[in-house]
């Protein structure tokens, strides 16, 4: 990591702060429960519209359309064309 400083004082560096953001993804054959990591001032929809194809995810748990766990680990990526919903688990409510 390379940090610089500015004549004002002011510091930059190379790494990107992230927030984990849990949400839940659904493609055509899976469910995905994990978290995704954004910038603290973006939205979720920030990050789907970026240029990149594939979306991060860490401590994911893919379940099949019969409800059942096919595996858990700990980073993967999903195309996002593969995408059909996705959001944020914060924002469940049942009933």
């Amino acid at each position: 990591m390379y940090d610089e400083v500015d004549p004002k004082g002011k510091k930059f560096t190379n790494v990107i702060t992230k927030i984990g953001l849990p949400v839940v993804i659904q493609t055509l054959a899976h469910r995905i429960e994990g978290s995704i990591h954004i910038q603290p001032q973006h939205r979720l929809m920030d990050e789907l519209n970026n240029a990149d194809q594939f979306l991060a995810i860490t401590d994911a748990r893919v379940v099949n359309l019969k409800a059942e766990v096919l595996f858990q680990t700990k980073f993967m990526t999903v195309n996002k064309h593969e995408i059909i919903w996705i959001l944020p688990t914060d924002e469940i409510q049942n009933g």
